[in-house]
């Protein structure tokens, strides 16, 4: 209004005055980008005399055609290109240093950390890596998945979000950066304009062009004095003052970015957008709500305003925000997963554990989530007012009511202390493989064996906390396949835990479950059944049948129905697991993924070719979905696949399903090996042996024998597994001694790993009695099947399958011999148990009975 006078009154300084507004609206956002950046365009702008800016890169670069430049910073310029093939053509983003003067050393040593860190992360939320290098003619590049979309700020503007859809969107990016963290690599320039999002609403992690992988810290980033590469807008107090960054630097920068998703505006705090520290500023910003309550309707009604109405965000959204953007790094979450959960607290309206409010606050949200059960309460209360037993009775249920609120957050509050105390012993635990503590690399059971030595000493005068660090480090050790170092761990937890909190706590349940794990990768599964029966019982109540830790122990215990041979029971169980995280949405697809893979496994056994190929082509489809096609996690799965389709005759498919399998992996890993090439490499030993080619057969279990010692180490009983596919593989060429001593190895191996009380055992035993049949030695041969059945009836269900073959084949034996009554009983007994294993075996039981004809003969 004042500047429509003033053009009445001088238009020559109301023009001046304008111009000085759109200059200044234009020089808002100067300070997004570090100056390093912004530098080309600036040059762009006003070059210097005797400058020109470079030009675009035409053509192609390796075996890309350049299409059209798409955007440029201080090393260069990024371009949509194409690859084109044979039989495909794809578009990619090509980032590239195509200026001569940002080709210095350090440019190229950042650029070529940028394409290591981008390998190692395959994620649905973090754009794909797929190519980087050099090309032939001296251009640095990285290609990587093209994303069509908008910026965060414009995808929710221009389709108008609610807050809570704005909070869905943020959460996938929370998501995407815990995976980065849990890898160990901090992004440090976390901003809206680094994330764009699909038509499909799924938003994609840009850019880590100056993130840093936490244990290789070097020694130059400590002592920098120079330009810190940073957004000044977005970076946390520490990263402004040139401190250490740790996983808090990128919390801040996601609480910055939250606060402009509900406010559409930064957060103003003792470090302006300059960068540079302010003596008159806010030490932390202004709450979100009145950000929101002060800020002036925009001027220009057709631009849709970000800020959200400021009474939704008072309370809770204040809180949560405010935790993430603490000056000090310690008082932030101590993760971004941690973030996460308190903004999926605030959708599904449970207490947050940002908020600092009482009883009265806590039981405000359980009256909003149990609002109609309230109301039917209260009319029930009513209309029985004329009985004063109803009234009471009604009194007495809304005060439990209110004490299980109070549990609840108390309980929510010590399980975040918990975590915060969990991730300080980690981030411990991390530091020591820095330079400065560990000279030279270090490995993962290094760091995993430096953080069980720790545990003693860490946390000795807090008992609990040091019981959910070893249940956290058992899992660790168990899928690394070392039982001892598992069973170590979890023993004492599990007393302990009993003792400080009752054998009613679901978190003593919890550690039940995971020694139970520990007992079945002992082989004592009977102890392992009773201790998944204890847990669930309490889990149920305490917890409800559809908690993720309920259905986690239901999992197991339906593996373990598996291995024990109840397959119905197995398939029961893995079907209730199934819908129930099929009920917890998104954030349980991981959980889902591994239940239906098991569920594929039971469907294996049970010789259902068809419901197993679909379980498994489903396990395989979400984890593409949770980390891409081409992840080392996603290829896992097609190893049972590949073995479903080996059933089913269809022998080239899981050749191509096995030989992908290693591709991926081969892709990730190079030639150092991978997780699971043990397996993978059995599997196609496999199917060479099948297709009549002994010596490539040999040759894949010689390495599926080397991957198994390097995953497992030595001594493990996984070696056997390759060694008697070797055995097998010789014996298809003749070399009967050398398969003597592999199954003989096999065996030993197995007795001093289990015991002679083992399945597996008995399998080696039958493996020797298979080869003394080959050479007509009978009384080899019924030593090794008498002790073989002696196992199996020891330690396996009657219904095993593997029990009917071993009592046949014993008795099938023995009645070579004229008249033999135990060979008559032993066939007898073996087709009952034919007819009843799970699955039936009639072909055995046929052939039982035509056994017992010509042996009553004799």
């Amino acid at each position: 209004m004042r500047l429509a006078g003033l053009h009445l009154e001088d238009p020559a300084l109301a023009c001046e005055v304008e111009s000085l507004l759109v200059a200044a609206s234009h020089a808002a956002h100067r300070f997004d980008l570090p100056a390093f950046e912004l530098l080309p365009a600036m040059t762009a702008e006003a070059p210097a005399a005797g400058m020109a800016s470079p030009e675009p890169l035409h053509g192609r670069i390796g075996p890309y055609r350049l299409v059209r430049e798409i955007g440029r910073g201080g090393m260069g310029r990024v371009y949509l290109a194409e690859q084109e093939g044979e039989e495909f053509c794809r578009q990619v983003a090509l980032k590239t240093i195509d200026r001569p003067s940002a080709a210095t050393d350090d440019t190229i040593r950042r650029f070529r950390e940028e394409v290591r860190i981008l390998a190692g992360l395959e994620h649905p939320g973090i754009a794909r890596f797929l190519d980087g290098g050099r090309s032939p003619d001296g251009v640095w590049f990285l290609a990587l998945e093209y994303v069509e979309g908008e910026d965060l700020l414009g995808f929710v503007r221009s389709r108008a979000l609610d807050v809570r859809r704005r909070i869905e969107l943020l959460l996938q990016l929370l998501d995407a950066v815990d995976f980065a963290h849990r890898r160990l690599v901090v992004h440090r320039d976390l901003k809206p304009g680094n994330v764009l999002v699909g038509a499909d609403g799924r938003a994609k992690l840009l850019d880590f062009g100056i993130s840093k992988l936490l244990d290789t810290e070097a020694m130059s980033d400590v002592t920098q004095t120079g330009l810190r590469r940073m957004t000044p807008a977005y970076a946390s107090p520490e990263q402004q003052r040139g401190e250490r960054e740790t996983v808090s630097t990128d919390v801040y920068s996601l609480g910055v970015i939250l606060f402009e998703l509900l406010t559409g505006k930064r957060p103003a705090s003792l470090f302006g957008d300059s960068g540079e520290a302010s003596p008159t500023a806010r030490r932390e910003p202004q709450l979100p709500s009145t950000t929101a309550r002060r800020q002036p309707p925009a001027a220009d009604t057709r631009i849709q305003p970000l800020a959200v109405p400021w009474r939704i965000l008072a309370g809770d959204l204040d809180a949560i925000t405010m935790k993430a953007l603490r000056a000090e790094a310690e008082d932030r979450y101590p993760s971004a997963a941690a973030f996460a959960d308190d903004l999926r607290r605030w959708l599904s309206g449970q207490p947050v554990l940002a908020h600092r409010g009482g009883r009265r606050y806590r039981m405000s949200k359980f009256v909003r989530r149990h609002r109609t059960a309230l109301l039917a309460a209260m009319l029930s209360g009513l209309a029985l007012a004329v009985g004063s037993a109803a009234a009471l009775w009604q009194a007495r249920i809304a005060g439990q009511e209110r004490d299980n609120a109070r549990v609840s957050a108390a309980q929510a509050q010590r399980e975040a202390a918990s975590a915060e105390r969990i991730a300080e012993m980690l981030a411990g635990v991390f530091d020591s493989a820095s330079p400065y503590e560990h000279p030279g690399p270090i490995d993962a059971r290094e760091l995993l064996e430096k953080g069980t030595a720790g545990l003693a000493g860490g946390l000795a005068a807090e008992p609990e906390l040091k019981a959910q660090v070893a249940m956290h480090l058992t899992e660790v050790w168990l899928r690394l396949g070392d039982t001892k170092r598992a069973a170590a761990l979890a023993e004492p937890a599990a007393s302990d835990l009993e003792r400080l909190r009752g054998v009613e706590d679901p978190l003593t349940a919890r550690a039940w479950s995971t020694l139970a794990a520990v007992r079945r990768a002992q082989g004592r599964n009977p102890e392992a059944h009773r201790l998944l029966d204890r847990a669930l019982a309490v889990q149920r109540r305490a917890l409800g049948d559809r908690d993720r830790f309920t259905l986690r122990t239901l999992s197991r215990l339906g593996n373990l129905q598996r291995a024990e041979g109840d397959f119905a029971a197995g398939r029961q169980s893995l079907e209730a697991v199934i819908a129930g995280f099929e009920l917890l949405g998104e954030g349980a697809r991981g959980d889902l993924a591994r239940a239906v893979g098991d569920l594929g496994l039971v469907l294996q056994r049970t010789e259902d070719w068809k419901g197993a190929e679909s379980a498994h082509r489903r396990a395989h489809d979400l984890l593409v979905q949770l980390f891409g096609a081409d992840s080392p996690r996603s290829a896992v799965s097609l190893v049972n696949l590949a073995e479903v389709l080996d059933a089913e005759g269809r022998d080239d498919e899981a050749r191509e399903a096995l030989e992908e399998v290693l591709r991926v992996n081969q892709k990730v890993f190079g030639s150092a090996g991978f997780p699971g090439e043990s397996v993978a490499r059995n599997s196609l030993a496999w199917l060479l042996l099948d297709a009549h080619q002994p010596a490539m057969a040999a040759a894949e279990f010689r390495r599926a024998m080397i991957a198994a010692e390097r995953e497992r180490g030595p001594g493990h009983s996984d070696l056997a597994w390759p060694m008697r596919g070797l055995a097998e593989a010789e014996i298809r060429v003749g070399h009967i001694d050398a398969a003597r001593k592999l199954y003989e190895r096999a065996l030993d191996l197995r007795t001093r790993f289990w015991g002679r009380s083992h399945w597996e055992v008995a399998q080696s035993l039958e493996d020797l009695a298979h080869l003394a049949a080959r050479e007509h030695d009978s009384v080899a041969e019924e030593r090794f099947r008498r002790e073989a059945l002696a196992i199996r009836r020891a330690v396996q269900l009657p219904h095993h399958p593997d029990l009917a073959r071993a009592v046949l084949a014993l008795g099938e034996l023995l009645c070579a011999h004229p008249g033999s009554a135990e060979g008559l009983a032993l066939l007898a007994e073996g087709a009952g148990l034919a007819s009843t294993a799970s699955p039936p075996l009639p072909d055995e039981g046929a052939e039982a009975t035509a056994a017992s004809a010509r042996c009553a003969a004799r």
